[in-house]
């Protein structure tokens, strides 16, 4: 079996067997790493989409991020599906550091993505509000940027979801679209 296969087998049986035993995380980690199913720190990439799954987050303090965008690639993705404690996690591992200029943030995944209730597929379990209010509040303690992209995201959310983007603008308010040339500066030739 490939080693790449190896740990996002790992990733998906650590999840069934937190589901399925009364295992803990430790146990259930090394029986998995007794049979060579450790997911591996090279293969990051390679299952970055399972990311929220609690199969993959007991194995987050195992991993180490060598590589910047790999770590960047997981914080966003778990602002994405709204996994605020795999992002805190992750997050006082390795703080990582965003290029607002050059590089998408967690909150512009945030704001992307935003709904009042996130359901994790793969699990079971449907995690109400108590995440967006963690992302909502880590956004406004560390004094969230307002960029471009920012406005874009907000911008697509007040066309789609209208519900999420009321919910968006009463947290940040400064996000607010009033016409659409505020938001994008493009000028054409």
């Amino acid at each position: 079996m490939l080693p790449e296969v190896k740990s996002i087998l790992g990733i998906i049986l650590a999840r069934d067997y937190l589901q399925a035993t009364s295992l803990n995380e430790q146990e259930i980690m090394m029986r998995l790493s007794n049979v060579g199913l450790k997911p591996s720190s090279k293969h990051i990439a390679s299952f970055s989409g399972l990311a929220s799954l609690k199969g993959f987050t007991m194995w987050l303090e195992t991993l180490s991020f060598d590589e910047p965008k790999d770590a960047k690639a997981l914080l966003n993705e778990f602002a994405s599906k709204g996994a605020y404690k795999a992002f805190s996690d992750l997050n006082s591992m390795v703080g990582a550091e965003f290029d607002l200029e050059t590089e998408l943030d967690p909150f512009y995944f945030f704001i992307k993505n935003y709904s009042s209730m996130t359901l994790h597929f793969g699990d079971i379990n449907a995690y109400e509000q108590k995440d967006n209010a963690a992302f909502i509040n880590y956004f406004k303690v560390s004094g969230v940027k307002i960029k471009p992209q920012h406005r874009r995201a907000i911008f697509k959310r007040k066309i789609s979801e209208q519900d999420a983007y009321k919910a968006l603008i009463s947290h940040f308010p400064e996000l607010k679209v009033e016409n659409v040339d505020e938001f994008f500066s493009l000028s054409c030739l």
